[in-house]
């Protein structure tokens, strides 16, 4: 390979990165607001236990 698609490749891979971190940051933040602590899914639970 040359030098020059060897740059490229860094280039393209760094861009990768960034996008890849954009959508788990983006993740994260529907998480957050979806559910905050993780309440909901702990009350679902305990609804379903005590429905047993």
């Amino acid at each position: 390979m040359t030098e020059k698609r060897i740059s490229e490749l860094f280039r393209e891979i760094a861009e990768l990165k960034r996008r890849i971190a954009k959508l788990e940051y983006g993740q994260q933040e529907i998480d957050t607001v979806v559910d905050p602590s993780g309440w909901i899914g702990e009350a679902f639970e305990r609804v379903d236990e005590d429905f047993e």
